[in-house]
């Protein structure tokens, strides 16, 4: 997994690392680095995922928690971004579903 991933093959890695885990279904190490890997992607929701179990298995594993949380603000920051592109595309139609208090909200993260 780790070569691929140096090399740009994240969808290699993230199956290599996969393969991995079965091996050694307890191994943060492995979970992390895919969570990683995951991150790298902007597969936010199987990193996120990824990341909680390792914690599960070591909740005080002081990475994990790091990377989970920077994995939680890509989330939220793509999320934000598609949700303010979906805005305007509805701005230009002339019609939203939005509510002033949702647009509000967006626009403070």
């Amino acid at each position: 997994g780790k070569s691929y991933r140096a090399l740009g093959r994240l969808p290699e890695a993230i199956k290599d690392f996969g393969v991995a885990k079965d091996i050694r279904p307890n191994s943060t190490a492995t979970m992390l680095l895919q969570g990683q890997t995951y991150m790298e992607a902007k597969d936010w929701l199987n990193a996120i995922d990824c990341l909680n179990k390792a914690l599960k298995i070591d909740p005080k594993h002081a990475n994990l928690h790091d990377q989970l949380g920077e994995g939680c603000i890509g989330c939220a920051s793509t999320y934000r971004k598609e949700m303010l592109a979906k805005m305007k595309t509805q701005e230009k139609e002339g019609a939203t579903n939005l509510s002033r208090m949702q647009i509000k909200n967006l626009k403070l993260l």
